[in-house]
């Protein structure tokens, strides 16, 4: 065999390795590019899927807060003629400190409502709305506990006949919730008052018209 025959042979066989050596490059990078689209894809799933999460909750939670807003607002009207009825002073003051209590979680619950309607309008961080979800679920049995336990408030009979239940006193109950507490400037109340009015704005799936008129009176009586 010359020695250009096996020039040529070797040529040939060089060719043939760097062939080979290709089509071994492209089959993985072919590899790699479906393995990262598998995973893209994947992402995209889990993006779905927590999106359709946050929003089956948002929804399902944003029904039971306007439920429960109208079964405390039922049983809040019975217990208060009960307690009218039977001049019951010690079961006023409960009365008035569950209120209370109550009305404090509307005001966080319609706050975090309003952030999870924001970021699923606005393409927010979806973990932070799943996280507020979890929270608002855990306030909604906090608040719900609140109108179980009016409910279930005993009244005695005329337990204190020396004093009597003005119903003046039930109208300042309702308004002893502030909702500018711990505001110490115009401006901090100014803040408050515009993310309770994107809360509480009766337009809102979840909005409260009362809870809404009374921090609007409010900010308007307040003096710095």
């Amino acid at each position: 065999m010359s020695f250009q025959t096996i020039l040529i042979i070797g040529g040939v066989l060089a060719v043939i390795f760097m062939i080979l050596q290709f089509a071994k490059k492209t089959t993985i990078e072919n590899k790699n590019i479906k393995k990262a689209g598998i995973k893209e894809q994947e992402k995209i799933n889990e993006q779905k899927l927590l999106i359709d999460n946050v929003l089956k909750n948002y929804n399902e939670h944003a029904n039971n807060f306007n439920n429960m807003q109208t079964e405390m607002s039922i049983a809040e009207k019975n217990k208060r003629d009960e307690l009218m009825h039977n001049n019951d002073m010690e079961a006023f003051e409960t009365f008035q400190n569950i209120i209370t209590e109550y009305n404090n979680s509307v005001v966080e619950i319609s706050e975090k409502l309003k952030a999870v309607q924001n970021i699923l309008e606005q393409g927010g961080d979806l973990n932070n709305a799943f996280n507020l979800n979890n929270q608002i679920r855990i306030n909604l049995e906090d608040a719900i506990e609140h109108v179980q336990r009016i409910e279930l408030l005993a009244v005695e009979h005329y337990k204190d006949p020396g004093a009597e239940i003005d119903s003046n006193l039930f109208e300042f109950q309702n308004d002893s919730v502030s909702f500018f507490e711990g505001c110490n400037t115009k401006e901090e109340a100014t803040k408050r008052f515009r993310s309770l009015s994107k809360a509480f704005h009766p337009d809102t799936g979840f909005g409260n018209k009362e809870l809404f008129e009374k921090m609007k009176n409010e900010y308007e009586r307040l003096d710095f």
